[in-house]
């Protein structure tokens, strides 16, 4: 058995193990819309004042 074999299986099994394992993850479902306020709520406030105000 050559290298590139070796190689094909090892690859074969890695992606074998990895469509067992399935998604981690889900898909953001949200719409564009609602991606942009959500980034624009999780924002801080930059205003002079804020940056003024004691903490």
């Amino acid at each position: 058995m050559n290298m590139s074999q070796r190689l094909l299986k090892r690859h074969k099994r890695k992606v074998l193990r990895a469509k067992e394992r399935g998604k981690l993850t889900e898909p953001d479902v949200r719409t564009p819309e609602q991606i942009k306020a959500a980034r624009k709520e999780s924002r801080p406030e930059t205003s002079a004042a804020a940056l003024r105000a004691p903490r």
